[in-house]
């Protein structure tokens, strides 16, 4: 087993049940369980790790001090940073013209921050778990009923259509958009609750490198003629290898 976070073994541990076992959820499965506390995870959907088939969203996630702090306090910062992180140095900007120019993160000191992978950061996490006797992972278990009261969840095999009942000293849902235990927690007296749409998307261009391994979007290239003028108000990453992603 893992060890446990200083100052931490001596204190009560509770059975903790965590719904969403995607990046918040696994993370926060690891911080409880260096607390000491037994973990449950349950997710909805396949185990990430086993599935050749990318869910989700796909565009990478730009890792900044924050996301490093927290990758830091279960030991896998310097991973992520060293062995999978593309250094992003600033924004291209892309003018309806054709020219572009590069905003920099920070001109004066040159830190930057990293492009990680969703989904090699999320199995990176779950494979941390694995680590730690008191984390226990459920996937293909659909939350279908929710008494946050009494601490009692049901969940069913998505394979088997079995049902599953359990309890828990705590509940945390990390369901994602359209969790299960936030509708179950709208039912609660005076909970208030908002939800509110942008107004825009996003779309992911990935641009491959030339056949000289540099990339095909620069200020020389006027890739105005070669992308439409409604992609272009977009902006890409500029990183240190020869792909550029919108």
């Amino acid at each position: 087993m893992a060890n446990l976070q200083n100052g931490y073994s001596n204190k009560k541990q509770l059975d903790i049940v965590v719904v969403g076992a995607g990046l918040v959820g696994s993370l926060e499965a690891l911080y409880l369980a260096k607390r000491g506390h037994r973990v449950r995870l349950y997710e909805f959907r396949e185990d990430i790790r086993k599935t050749p088939t990318a869910r989700g969203r796909s565009i990478n996630l730009a890792l900044s001090v924050r996301g490093r702090r927290a990758l830091k306090d279960v030991g896998l910062e310097t991973h992520m940073i060293k062995e999978h992180g593309i250094p992003m140095t600033g924004r291209r900007i892309h003018r309806t013209d054709g020219s572009t120019y590069v905003i920099p993160y920070d001109a004066n000191t040159k830190q930057c921050i990293y492009s990680v992978g969703r989904n090699y950061l999320n199995s990176l996490l779950l494979e941390e778990s694995e680590k730690y006797d008191n984390v226990e992972r459920y996937f293909n278990h659909k939350l279908i009923e929710s008494n946050l009261k009494k601490g009692s969840l049901t969940f069913q095999k998505t394979d088997t259509n079995e049902q599953v009942h359990v309890t828990a000293d705590l509940i945390i849902g990390a369901d994602g958009a359209f969790s299960a235990v936030r509708k179950a927690m709208m039912k609660r007296p005076f909970f208030d609750f908002s939800q509110k749409y942008i107004e825009h998307g996003y779309l992911e261009l990935c641009i491959p490198a030339d056949e000289n391994g540099s990339k095909q979007m620069n200020d020389k290239t006027q890739p105005a003629k070669r992308i439409p003028k409604c992609i272009l108000k977009s902006r890409s990453v500029v990183s240190e290898n020869g792909f550029g992603c919108l």
